[in-house]
């Protein structure tokens, strides 16, 4: 009856706002992780900054990875696969602390334990 179609409708609205929850959440962590890489590079390259050769309204490329994953931040212990939908191909980076423990740890020892 009427009261299942309504239902029906407030499952899809449901449904819709999600969607556009996860894209609004999505979209704050693409920035961060722009902003993040971003960073990495004017820590290598300052004058990049002034040259506006990084910055908000300037698109980032995957060069810039390396520097992010070059550094002793968590983005230096990610794996990063970038797909390029045009080519085909896809570039693999490594991050320079990839497959070791983040934030990394000090071990403390017993009195009396050799090592």
């Amino acid at each position: 009856g009427n009261g299942t179609n309504a239902t029906a409708k407030s499952i899809e609205m449901s449904i819709l706002m999600l969607r556009d929850e996860e894209m609004k959440v999505t979209q704050k962590l693409a920035l961060q992780l722009k902003r993040a890489i971003e960073a990495a590079v004017v820590l290598v390259h300052p004058d990049w900054a002034s040259t506006g050769a990084v910055g908000e309204e300037i698109q980032a490329f995957s060069d810039f990875l390396v520097y992010a994953l070059d550094s002793d931040s968590v983005l230096g212990h990610w794996a990063v696969a970038v797909f390029d939908e045009a080519s085909g191909f896809v570039d693999v980076y490594r991050g320079r602390h990839y497959g070791k423990i983040y934030p990394p740890i000090k071990v403390k020892r017993r009195s009396g334990e050799n090592g």
